[in-house]
């Protein structure tokens, strides 16, 4: 509490299949960065790197940057705002076109209730993709929102719904209209922890997808 510390993270995700491995995917990241936490303040400024492939081959690299601030006003309430800026590379030259500059930035506010057994959570958001080729570039408006709170059997149950409607540059190859997707995302999970650093999750998710294209 009040001074600085430095924060280092790693994650590894990887998808392989028995069968039709050129679905697997694996993605690599590495983040670090200082921290500031005061009485009621957290600021962060990591920096980091991806690497991701599919089907075993190499996809793309991605830079980012992702400085955060987060306000408590009382032990009930928060606001977080934040700005993330990404740069993706693909290896292959026949997906040049996806290469691409992304820019988002976000408010969070938070509410803690009943001693943080029910934590209720939305955000807003406006994401600009600038990739080198117009039928990949697109602006959207995110909208979002989660409950977590904990149930029998020292249990947690986190619920999650977002919404996200992307406006493109160009048209697609072959067709005439410009592109608009929209998205609806809803996610359940239940986990439980065991001892000081194992847990087991059950997740569920359901997404619907709309495309004019």
């Amino acid at each position: 509490r009040n001074g600085w510390m430095w924060n280092t993270t790693g994650s590894l995700y990887n998808k392989a299949y028995i069968n039709h491995s050129q679905f697997d995917f694996m993605l690599l990241d590495v983040a670090t960065g200082p921290w500031w936490v005061g009485r009621q303040d957290i600021v962060k400024l990591p920096l980091g790197i991806s690497y991701t492939e599919h089907g075993s081959d190499r996809l793309y690299n991605m830079f980012h940057i992702y400085p955060n601030y987060e306000h408590f006003f009382n032990p009930n309430l928060s606001l977080r705002g934040s700005y993330l800026f990404s740069s993706t590379d693909y290896f292959d030259a026949k997906n040049a076109e996806l290469d691409n500059n992304t820019h988002r930035m976000e408010l969070r506010p938070t509410l803690y209730l009943m001693d943080r057994k029910h934590i209720i959570s939305a955000f807003a958001a406006y994401e600009n993709v600038d990739a080198d080729a117009d039928r990949w570039s697109y602006q959207t408006p995110v909208l979002g929102v989660s409950y977590i709170t904990h149930v029998p059997f020292g249990m947690e149950l986190l619920l999650g719904y977002q919404w996200f409607k992307r406006q493109y540059d160009a048209p697609p190859l072959l067709y005439e209209s410009d592109r608009e997707d929209t998205r609806h995302t809803f996610h359940a999970a239940l986990s439980r922890r065991f001892h000081e650093h194992i847990f087991w999750s059950l997740d569920f998710g359901y997404i619907s997808n709309d495309s004019n294209a």
